[in-house]
């Protein structure tokens, strides 16, 4: 037997899916309960067709005025004031549905009831499943924390990894505010007023691609979208948004797997894909402005026919705005040589909360005045919403060449990485796959890769021929000390073009084979091995899988966490295994997020790495940017102990 010691009221929400999904796949009634720890009923909620048809909540111990009271050891008989009786004991594969409590719930030392539905006999009732009802939840929704105390039973529906941590997953977010959902109808009358026809999205099946974004786990169905074409108008928006204490959600392309755009129920998103031209190529300068919306490929398809390009290459730059990149800083596979987006980002115009326009740095290598660009960069859109962007230029090779080593393990492929680089060689990219991503990657692009390796580093250089075959060379003589098994130049243009395919194709690709989760830790070099080595013992703890393929040269991590999203208790494993990986990458001296940014996902974690003067700090300068927080206010911060909010 199993004690949950500790579990926030919201993650509780995870445990009521198991007894919905068995309801939806045999399409019969089923009805959850809460009750107090008398056995008197407090709430419950009865799903017919899959489908929620009632729900009746009591906040206090009066609910016995609505006529609950137990006629047999499986049956409630539940009255509301001139409304019928009726029973809950719907059948469940032919068996009764019955309800227990005595499994009580502590909200700050008070018991406030008890939750607990069961499928089984009546003699069952002591070891019934553990669930909630969304809506009795919701009324205890906030920074609280509950307990719940009873037996569980192995192979239910449960919060505790197989590893002994809690599995805490259920990530929240800051209640709507009702002022604004109340007013709907006239905020949307007023954005109309000043926003073009096709600029405003407000009924609910044209929101509804806005609802999430890459982390597809959580979503919210926004109050309205605004799709500006000019500074102009986010500026209006934003203008108006600020004096009537809306919440903002800055939108690039939504390919974010942090959670940075998903909206909330009370909150304007401004997607910026309308904004899409180049503005302005300055080859003198090296330098290109572009809109926001502009995607992160366009700008190097801009440029290509002149010999430049733009470095940072996320693998999502076929659909990935520049704008979206700079909220996150995002990286790429050749970032090891050239840097991530903020090395690479000169200026940008951008919107503060209350419709002020600001430019911040320009063609200038080293702009005069504070380096507010380095803060604004991998703001996650807190401090404005950036509608332009000056970025660098850099002039082709005169030639590159990946080349693939295979290698007996992951733990030697790792090691030949930081004697690599801590040998001072910096190729222009050296990527990971171990063997789950390099078996999925290359069904999928047929690149070529070697399928009896363990481990695969792809390590491209650059440079004149000789310059190419000198570095070579020198990787390779390294990758001998740990035992590479394959070593593989790339012989054609075609061939280097399948290699990366492969590689970029690497989530799309996974997704082919299995719901996952992607994860973004850093750490150093030096631990690269170990980290390997641990992220493997920690999802098999959990019973699941992973793909590790990342971004090796700099540490930054991408282990794929493949689960089952139609199973709530495979996926709140995989949430909790990812959380245990992104401490580990903490507690040997890395950090939460290389490029995906914290967003919702790592919000929670940001205590684990940050102490609490320091996020006081960094929230005091969020503040002064955006004293309301009406900018993407769920985000990055954990919830509890925010100054403002």
């Amino acid at each position: 037997m199993l004690t949950i010691r500790r579990l926030s009221l919201p993650d509780a929400r995870i445990l009521i899916e198991g007894a919905r999904e068995r309801a939806r796949e045999i399409a019969v009634p089923m009805c959850i309960a809460v009750t107090d720890e008398s056995g008197q009923l407090i709430a419950f909620e009865r799903m017919d067709g899959g489908k929620v048809t009632s729900t009746i909540i009591a906040q206090d111990k009066a609910f016995t005025a609505a006529g609950a009271k137990r006629t047999t050891e499986s049956y409630w008989e539940v009255s509301q004031p001139g409304k019928p009786a009726f029973g809950i004991n719907s059948a469940i594969g032919g068996r009764l549905m019955v309800v227990a409590g005595g499994i009580p719930v502590v909200v700050d030392g008070d018991v406030v009831g008890a939750i607990g539905v069961s499928s089984g006999t009546p003699a069952q009732d002591s070891d019934c499943a553990q669930s909630g009802i969304d809506h009795f939840l919701a009324s205890l929704r906030g920074p609280k924390r509950a307990e719940l105390q009873g037996p569980w039973r192995p192979g239910r529906t449960s919060t505790v990894g197989s590893n002994g941590s809690d599995m805490d997953s259920e990530i929240v977010f800051l209640e709507p505010r009702p002022a604004v959902l109340a007013r709907r109808r006239e905020i949307v009358a007023d954005l109309a007023s000043f926003l073009p026809e096709d600029a405003l999205i407000t009924d609910e099946r044209g929101l509804k691609p806005f609802e999430t974004d890459a982390f597809v786990s959580y979503r919210r169905m926004p109050l309205a979208v605004a799709l500006p074409e000019t500074t102009e108008q986010v500026a209006e928006v934003l203008r108006y948004c600020s004096a009537n204490g809306i919440p903002v959600v800055p939108r690039g392309a939504g390919t974010s797997l942090c959670g940075g755009a998903i909206p909330q129920e009370d909150a304007v998103v401004i997607g910026l894909s309308k904004m899409v031209r180049v503005l302005d190529v300055d080859l003198v300068n090296r330098t290109a402005t572009v809109q926001a919306g502009v995607t992160n490929l366009c700008i190097s398809e801009a440029v290509s026919g002149e010999g430049f390009f733009y470095a940072p290459d996320p693998s999502s730059q076929l659909a990935c705005t520049i704008g979206g990149n700079i909220g996150m800083n995002s990286g790429g596979a050749h970032c090891l040589k050239y840097g991530v987006t903020t090395n690479n980002l000169l200026g940008v115009k951008m919107v503060l909360f209350d419709g002020t326009i600001i430019d911040v740095g320009g063609k200038a290598l080293d702009p005069a005045g504070y380096d507010l660009l380095g803060i604004i960069c991998g703001s996650e859109g807190q401090l404005g919403i950036v509608t332009e962007a000056t970025v660098r230029l850099i002039a082709k090779a005169e030639g590159a060449r990946p080349v693939l080593f295979g290698f007996s393990s992951s733990e030697a492929a790792g090691a030949c990485v930081a004697d690599v680089i801590g040998a001072g060689i910096i190729p222009v990219a050296m990527e990971f796959m171990d063997r789950q991503a390099i078996e999925i990657c290359e069904a999928f692009a047929q690149a070529g890769y070697p399928l009896d390796v363990e481990a695969l580093l792809i390590v491209e250089v650059e440079g004149s021929a000789t310059e190419m075959s000198a570095i070579l060379a020198a990787i390779v003589d390294i990758a001998r000390r740990h035992d590479v098994k394959v070593v593989r130049e790339c012989q054609s243009a075609r061939q280097a073009a399948l290699i990366w395919k492969g590689r970029k194709s690497a989530f799309g690709a996974t997704g082919r084979v299995a719901d996952y989760i992607c994860m973004d830790g850093t750490v150093p070099l030096s631990e690269l091995s170990n980290v390997l080595r641990r992220t493997g013992e920690i999802v098999a703890s959990y019973g699941l899988r992973v793909a590790n393929v990342f971004h090796a040269g700099d540490g930054n991590m991408h282990p794929l966490i493949l689960f089952n999203a139609n199973d709530p208790v495979e996926a709140a494993k995989a949430e909790a295994a990812g959380n245990d990986i992104l401490k580990l990458c903490v507690d040997v001296g890395g950090c939460l997020t290389g490029e995906h940014g914290v967003g919702i996902e790592k919000r929670d974690l940001m205590r684990h790495q940050y102490g609490e003067s320091d996020l006081e700090q960094m929230m005091a300068v969020r503040a002064a940017f955006d004293p309301d927080w009406i900018l993407n206010p769920s985000k990055v911060f954990p919830l509890d102990g925010r100054g403002v909010a």
